[in-house]
């Protein structure tokens, strides 16, 4: 970019220069920064050079540091977002407005992939639960034949050795007895109780084989769940801090203000800044402001319930949800996060050094927006900072 704007100024700016003091000459006025000064501001040429605001190196900047982005949404944004993008970007749109539409490009797919995870999700575990009732069905009604025949052979092994004895008793009795048909069916009985063995073993090894390949089945689908929750978390958590990100804050709070409009349950956030961080940086360096985001990422989150939901604004910025809380235990909370914060000392070198925060808190209206409802807390936050920083506001 730098040569870029270095070639356009050397081209337009250096005959403009050359005319300037060829008139100055002509005209004999002395060369002093006043007369430089005023013959510059009164060229039209010069004038126009910088109203211009260099447009074809600022088209020529952008484009060149956003299409590769911008390339890697094809497929997954509309072609009229991304017409647009384009458009903005040929049409000498501030940085600002385009990286505006180009995040929300993004964080709109964000949102969409995260509902699709969600709607996997919830398949595979109607699907999971689908077959741990088919398995029960299967397994009982297994289990259930097992039974019926297990207890039909024994039945018969009663039965057999019921004629087993009565042939012994009538022997032994001297009566004349009809071995031939009788000893024939005590082999087909036999041959039956035979055949209903075998029959029990092959059933109770296709139970067996069955109830394992559904258990096997049972670990695969708990690990894909498993595998699905942990990306998801890793889709809505700040890496820094372990805090959840700002795409997940957007759910969130849109989601409560749906439910307080079923409910009516009072809910507030708490918008808090690091006091002076660019002065922390500056100083310790980015490392050591890292480790300053993580600390305060961390007494936030021992500061507030589980119910309720942390986040990382943005940098140095955070985030707090506090549900069925109202303004005045809000405040609570955060003057609570304020003290730990500025009594904690950080040591660096033999140096130590302490943080603050400043709070601005606000409490959810009936039929606001959440633009509304941050913009709110944000003014408290800025009025803090503008009476003295280290401070909460509600």
């Amino acid at each position: 970019m730098a040569d870029e704007t270095i070639e356009y100024y050397s081209e337009n700016l250096s005959p403009i220069i050359r005319n300037i003091l060829k008139q100055m000459s002509e005209k004999k006025i002395n060369l002093t920064d006043k007369s430089l000064n005023d013959a510059l501001m009164s060229n039209e040429d010069f004038s126009r050079l910088f109203q211009s605001t260099c447009r074809p190196v600022y088209k020529i900047s952008v484009t060149n540091r956003m299409l590769p982005y911008i390339d890697t949404l094809k497929g997954y944004v509309s072609d009229r977002e991304l017409s647009d993008i384009f458009a903005m970007i040929n049409g000498g749109t501030d940085i600002e407005d385009i990286t505006d539409a180009f995040l929300g490009s993004l964080a709109k797919q964000l949102i969409k992939n995260d509902k699709r995870l969600s709607t996997l999700t919830e398949f595979v575990e109607s699907l999971f639960k689908k077959v741990l009732s088919t398995q029960d069905k299967m397994t009982d009604n297994l289990e259930d034949n097992i039974r019926f025949v297990e207890k039909d052979i024994n039945q018969d092994k009663e039965l057999l050795g019921n004629a087993e004895e009565i042939e012994q008793i009538l022997r032994e009795e001297g009566i004349v007895f009809p071995g031939k048909p009788f000893t024939k069916f005590m082999e087909a009985f036999d041959s039956k109780l035979t055949g209903k063995k075998d029959k029990l073993e092959s059933m109770t090894e296709s139970y067996s084989k069955i109830e394992s390949e559904l258990t096997e089945y049972k670990k695969e689908v708990a690990q894909l769940n498993e595998n699905i929750r942990k990306y998801r978390q890793e889709t809505i958590t700040d890496h820094l801090t372990g805090l959840s990100n700002r795409k997940y804050m957007d759910i969130k709070l849109a989601e409560e203000i749906v439910r307080f409009g079923r409910h009516g349950q009072p809910f507030c956030i708490l918008l808090m800044d690091i006091d002076n961080f660019k002065k922390i940086n500056d100083v310790y360096g980015h490392i050591v402001g890292d480790q300053v985001i993580k600390h305060l990422g961390g007494v936030i989150k021992t500061h507030i319930r589980k119910s309720d939901f942390s986040f990382r604004y943005g940098g140095e910025e955070f985030l707090v949800l506090l549900l069925n809380t109202d303004i005045e235990n809000a405040v609570r909370i955060a003057e609570q996060i304020r003290h730990k914060v500025e009594t904690t000392n950080f040591t660096l070198k033999e140096k130590t050094f302490v943080i603050t925060v400043t709070i601005g808190v606000a409490q959810y209206m009936k039929g606001e927006s959440v633009e509304s409802f941050l913009e709110r807390a944000d003014k408290n936050l800025y009025n803090g900072k503008r009476f003295g920083k280290n401070r909460v506001v509600g």
